[in-house]
């Protein structure tokens, strides 16, 4: 933990941090639910304490359930909190309100003032997060200037929060990438960002900063793929 908040992967490998379904779907704009949410944020931890759990927090989440190990720890770290029954309700997609709280948990607030939903008053529980997340790019409202803070959020606006929120930006993807799903295509908005997201690799950065990738592991054949000349751009590891 580094001031309440767990130490995300910032080294020079990115991890895969989303996962498609057994169709070899992403179904990027579906909503996600509450266990999705808490696996992203559990693959993406250095530091968590990745335990099994013998004990549930929750009256909803058995023992030996494929996201019960996720959510037992953050809720234990105080990270995604559950209901006051006793419930976790991991198949409910999570609020866009929601989501704004628990990636605060993992980055600093910002206070800023001036900006302003309409269908988000002052007094709202997690208006600081939603006018954070707004002034540092990593949210979005629609059109009519509003935020919808109790829509549910869809699986890829999540990534691409999350990969503006650690820096995960590549302009372009390699050339060689074999895209592992069938529901997503280089047309979709968040092409890029599920790529990112989905398939392991190391990076480097250019002279403005803008993140370019160094390797790839080919996410169906799981071969090393090498994208540069100039071993010196590689991580030591590699070199």
């Amino acid at each position: 933990m580094d001031n309440g908040r767990l130490i995300v992967d910032k080294s020079d490998k990115h991890t895969v941090y989303i996962k498609g379904y057994p169709d070899s779907t992403v179904r990027p704009d579906q909503c996600i639910t509450r266990a999705e949410v808490a696996m992203v944020f559990f693959r993406l931890s250095q530091d968590i304490c990745q335990r099994d759990s013998t004990e549930s927090a929750f009256s909803d989440v058995p023992c030996g359930a494929w996201f019960s190990q996720a959510v037992n720890t953050l809720a234990e770290l105080g990270i995604i909190p559950g209901y006051e029954d006793g419930t976790f309700r991991p198949d409910n997609p999570i609020t866009r309100a929601e989501f704004a709280a628990l990636a605060a948990r993992f980055d600093a607030l910002e206070q800023v003032g001036g900006i302003a939903f309409h269908d988000v008053p002052a007094e709202h529980w997690v208006v600081e997060c939603i006018r954070s997340a707004y002034a540092k790019n990593r949210s979005n409202c629609y059109e009519d200037g509003a935020y919808m803070s109790s829509q549910h959020i869809a699986r890829a606006e999540v990534v691409r929060i999350i990969n503006y929120m650690l820096e995960r930006l590549p302009n372009e993807l390699p050339d060689i990438l074999i895209n592992p799903y069938i529901d997503v295509f280089s047309a979709h908005w968040a092409f890029i960002h599920m790529m990112e997201a989905s398939v392991e690799h190391t990076y480097n950065r250019d002279g403005e900063g803008v993140e370019f990738w160094t390797t790839h592991f080919c996410p169906v054949t799981g071969e090393l793929l090498i994208h540069v000349d100039d071993y010196e751009l590689l991580p030591s590891w590699l070199q």
